[in-house]
Order: C-alpha cells, then sequence, then structure tokens
C-alpha cells in the first residue's frame, strides 16, 4: 500500500509541477499580448563580474525603464513592414547566415564557425531559406534581423535598442529563469534536448524571470545600442557612472578590429555550456552590423519620464 501511495503521490506531484509552469509560461495568444510592456525602476548596479578581462565589475548608473514583455516577434515584425514598407538588410543583400550542421557542405561559412552558412534567400520571412515562410510561426522571434533592421523598428515604436548597461540590469534583476532554450549537451556535436526544444522557440514558451521578462536567457541573442569594444569595461572607469551607460565613442573588436560591431547578449538556443555560455547575466558577445544570422533578434526599450 505504501508502495501504491508514493507512486500515487509522484504522479500527482508532477502533474502540478506541469500545472505550474504552464501558468508561469504564457506564449502570446495576440498581437496585444505580444507587445506589452513592464516598468522598471533603474539604479545604480555593478556590471560584469570579472570572469574575463572584458568584464570586469564596474559601477554603472540606469535610468527608469520600459521594457517589452516578450522579444519581438515575427507578427509584429509583419505589421511593421505592411505599414512602412521596410526591407532588411538580409532582402537587400540576398540572403542571410542558417545554422547548419553539415560541416562538410560547399557552401560559404565563417571562418571559425563552419556551422553558419551564408543562404541565398534566407531572411525574416524565410528563415532557413526560400521556404518555409513564417506565417505559420507568428509568435517565434523575428530573426535575420541586422543592427540597422532593430533599431528601425524601435525608432517606429518610438523606443529603442537597451544599452548595454541596461540589458545586463535588466537581466540580473530578472533572476535566472529556469528553465529555458539552450543547447543541453556537448556543442556541435549533440544536442540532448532536455529543455524540449531542438531550435528557436515561442516566445513565452518558458517561465519569465521576478521582474516578469520572458527569454532574457537564451532562444535568441538580443541586440544591444553600444557599440563592442574588448576594453571598455576598462577605459569606462575614466567615465563617471552615469556616462558609462551609454558604452563607448567607437567599436573595437581585436579579432576584427576594422568592422563595426555591435553588443548582442542574453546567449540563444545554440549556447551550451562548453561553447559561449552567453546566457550568463553578465557574459558579453559581439556582431557585426553588416550581417544577420538565423539566432539574433532584439526587444525595445525606453527611458521612462
Amino acid at each position: 500500500m505504501g508502495h501504491l501511495t508514493n507512486i500515487l503521490l509522484f504522479f500527482l506531484l508532477g502533474s502540478l509541477i506541469c500545472s505550474c509552469r504552464s501558468k508561469s509560461s504564457h506564449v502570446p495568444q495576440n498581437e496585444d499580448e505580444a507587445k506589452a510592456t513592464i516598468s522598471v525602476d533603474g539604479g545604480m548596479f555593478v556590471m560584469g563580474n570579472g570572469s574575463a578581462a572584458d568584464n570586469r565589475p564596474t559601477e554603472v548608473w540606469v535610468p527608469d525603464l520600459e521594457v517589452h514583455t516578450y522579444e519581438v516577434c515575427n507578427r509584429l515584425f509583419e505589421q511593421f513592414v505592411n505599414e512602412t514598407g521596410y526591407v532588411t538588410l538580409a532582402e537587400r543583400v540576398g540572403g542571410s547566415y542558417v545554422f547548419d550542421m553539415d560541416l562538410n557542405k560547399d557552401t560559404n561559412s565563417i571562418p571559425g564557425s563552419p556551422w553558419w552558412k551564408f543562404v541565398y534567400g534566407a531572411n525574416w520571412k524565410h528563415p532557413e531559406g526560400p521556404e518555409p515562410e513564417i506565417a505559420k510561426k507568428p509568435f517565434y522571434p523575428v530573426i535575420h534581423i541586422a543592427y540597422e533592421d532593430a533599431c528601425a523598428y524601435c525608432e517606429f515604436l518610438g523606443m529603442r535598442l537597451p544599452t548595454e548597461a541596461e540589458r545586463e540590469y535588466l537581466a540580473k534583476k530578472n533572476g535566472n529563469a529556469e528553465p529555458f532554450n539552450y543547447w543541453q549537451g556537448i556543442f556541435p556535436a549533440n544536442n540532448t534536448i532536455e529543455d524540449g526544444m531542438q531550435g528557436v522557440a515561442p516566445i513565452g514558451t518558458y517561465a519569465p524571470g521576478k521582474l516578469g521578462l520572458y527569454d532574457l536567457r537564451g532562444n535568441v541573442w538580443e541586440w544591444c545600442a553600444d557599440y563592442y569594444h574588448s576594453g571598455w569595461y576598462e577605459l569606462g572607469t575614466n567615465y563617471a557612472p552615469s556616462e558609462r551607460g551609454a558604452g563607448p565613442p567607437r567599436p573595437f573588436d581585436p579579432q576584427d578590429p576594422y568592422t563595426e560591431v555591435r553588443v548582442i547578449r542574453g546567449g540563444s538556443y545554440l549556447c551550451a555550456d562548453n561553447f559561449c555560455s552567453g546566457y550568463e547575466v553578465s557574459n558579453r558577445m559581439r556582431s557585426r552590423t553588416d550581417q544577420s544570422f538565423g539566432h539574433i533578434g532584439f526587444r525595445c526599450v525606453k527611458t521612462r519620464k
């Protein structure tokens, strides 16, 4: 009888856990839900964690913010395009970079990252190439978005991209929500898919953090307003805390010193413990502004008056 009781308790507990998760996670059902914002008080905080030379702890001041609850999704970006006629960088250059584990495939790939292949016809409407259309994925985060595309959308709303400092502040205040969409296992050898997702997930699939913000960790990287400068945390100490939050006046990536690079934050579904771990709240990454990828999206903010 005791054994049967334990089994019943196990299943009851499991159903309660699932029930709690389904109540806390929430994929939007319409445009109004998808474009919701949350008000977040600003303040002084310590940016960085000292785990690397380019993120030594530094005090930074962040203003009060109004923040998109979710990453910008296909449905909302489509409305923007329909209203303005905007054409993304990927559409103008004829393609974008798509994740492809066939490392021997004879296509244009990025040196050092052979899993990123330039695919003609890939863009926000066609994430994998000419097919399929995004119409069946309205509440997935919009991807293959270049920096200028993200800025154009935010400006259309009277908003902007968050600074790197604001993005880290939000991530730290939101906390490490679990589970989230990232690569389980050894990248790129195998993905155990313990989080239930092979690739990009619909926004709101996983529970929000303490602020109520979804997908600040994993799923897709998010553009920040700042130039990426590998030595900024050191150089920033020459500025007042209220000025550091604006980021460096120019970019510098020692691996790509002559290209404009901007900060991306939050990690993606391709980040693993053995590879980048970009989902950690203080970890930094960068991307070129003249390229777009199938794992970079964005959300908008505005300074609260």
